[in-house]
């Protein structure tokens, strides 16, 4: 936390309160950065939302522990490297709660249309128009097992919706989501 400050960050029509962050990359290997956020409310949906959210960072191409759970009350755990994924190939993960797989979760697949401005700590102009069809979405299987096909260079997120063990907070429902970020690069 001594790594972590408040900032603003401004989006195309609005700005909100933030953090930026420090994280020291010096051995080579996989940094597992992870964020757990207090549950906001989605007045829309009239339900408490908390995305527990985790991303993997590499230094010098030595994977050490991008496929070992973090331990957290949902996650999603990478079945290849989140970091090494490439346009035309697949990305799988496995939902898990307490430790366990979860099967029947929905998965909500979001591609990052505005890439952040971190010089400015703002929204940069979408690159892509909403998706047809609205949010793509799959379903993991007995196993808690899920795959997706990789159409387009860039930041990916995989959520997990209500996949955690919490369903309440301050007396209304509480849908407590796994979050894992990925980034997709063409084979060049």
């Amino acid at each position: 936390m001594d790594r972590v400050a408040p900032a603003m960050f401004k989006g195309m029509s609005n700005e909100a309160a933030a953090f930026t962050a420090s994280v020291p990359v010096k051995r080579s290997g996989d940094y597992v950065v992870v964020t757990v956020p207090a549950p906001y409310y989605e007045e829309s949906e009239g339900i408490y939302i908390q995305q527990i959210t985790k991303s993997v960072l590499n230094r010098n191409t030595l994977p050490t522990d991008w496929d070992q759970p973090v331990g957290l009350p949902t996650e999603i755990l990478p079945l290849n490297k989140p970091y090494n994924v490439v346009v035309g190939s697949t990305f799988s993960g496995v939902v898990l709660s307490e430790g366990k797989p979860v099967a029947g979760a929905e998965i909500e697949i979001e591609y990052m249309a505005s890439e952040p401005d971190l010089t400015v700590f703002a929204a940069t102009e979408s690159t892509v128009s909403p998706m047809p069809g609205g949010t793509i979405v799959a379903l993991t299987d007995a196993n808690g097992v899920f795959t997706f096909g990789i159409p387009k260079a860039g930041n990916w997120g995989f959520a997990a919706l209500g996949s955690g063990p919490a369903t309440e907070h301050n007396g209304k429902e509480l849908s407590q989501d796994a979050v894992l970020w990925i980034n997709a690069s063409e084979l060049k």
